[in-house]
């Protein structure tokens, strides 16, 4: 995963990191023939959680800083590769010495 090269780091910056998770259903096909007396075939769907990730730089001000992007990504995997994606990119834009970090996590 590469960031683009044009940000210079976030050090001495805010950095607003929003964790968001949801639910959505996968379909799998079930295994052997169709029943007779049915027109489809059926399926598993079993709940998922995908988690989404934004990354954002605030001004002093409290607005969200309009000369550098945010970041989005999201994962199927568990809480535990969600913050393995989060340190990585925390990583990458060399968040040693922020000036605050906030952390949010949206319940609904």
């Amino acid at each position: 995963m590469a960031i683009r090269a044009d940000t210079d780091g976030a050090e001495g910056k805010t950095v607003l990191v929003c964790i968001d998770g949801g639910q959505l259903r996968e379909r799998r096909p079930k295994r052997g023939r169709k029943s007779a007396d049915l027109k489809r075939q059926g399926y598993y769907a079993d709940w998922k959680e995908p988690i989404q990730l934004v990354i954002q730089t605030v001004n002093g001000d409290g607005s969200i800083c309009k000369e550098r992007l945010p970041i989005y990504d999201a994962t199927m995997e568990k809480i535990d590769g969600a913050f393995t994606l989060l340190e990585t990119y925390l990583r990458e834009l060399d968040i040693s010495n922020p000036t605050v970090g906030n952390f949010f996590r949206i319940a609904g």
